[in-house]
């Protein structure tokens, strides 16, 4: 991960930390529980993503529970159903489903829980703290010129996956 972006995600995740360290109960017992929940652990982008997060969490004496969705938005939903059953304060999200994934940040809203969504954004942002995002556009524009000076003649396949934005948008 570039370091900018670690730092950006570093940020974010002190963001939600502090956000949710207001809802504390007086006298509740030290060490809150995170959740994250992005799209496939097969990749090791995201790896290193969730890594960076605990840095964060964990150094704050709190505990992070980092679930793989599989690239399945229905097993996404059941995933941050269970954290939030789990009482978790804050949750990151790379969304499987970007327009699917609003029953939960309701839910999630509802239990004044903050979300922030990482790399790729969801089309309901008024219901998220925060959305650290790739400019997918751009990244599809520079794959594309990077195999044209590597290979002029190469033909191209799109692969496209229809509910995730990043795969939309490149």
């Amino acid at each position: 991960m570039s370091r900018f972006r670690h730092w950006t995600v570093a940020a974010a995740a002190l963001g939600i930390i502090m956000v949710a360290g207001c809802n504390r109960k007086p006298g509740a017992q030290q060490g809150r529980t995170f959740g994250v929940v992005v799209m496939t652990m097969n990749n090791p982008f995201f790896v290193e993503l969730t890594e960076g997060i605990k840095e964060v969490v964990e150094g704050h004496g709190d505990h992070l529970i980092v679930l793989d969705s599989q690239r399945n938005s229905t097993k996404q939903l059941n995933d941050l159903s269970d954290l939030l059953l789990q009482g978790s304060v804050g949750l990151f999200i790379n969304p499987v489903n970007w327009e699917g994934i609003k029953g939960s940040l309701l839910k999630a809203r509802d239990r004044t829980v903050p979300c922030i969504v990482v790399d790729s954004p969801v089309k309901d942002e008024d219901l998220v703290l925060s959305q650290v995002a790739s400019d997918n556009v751009e990244a599809g524009r520079l794959a594309c010129r990077a195999l044209a000076e590597v290979q002029p003649e190469a033909r191209v396949v799109i692969i496209h996956h229809s509910i995730a934005k990043s795969c939309i948008d490149r």
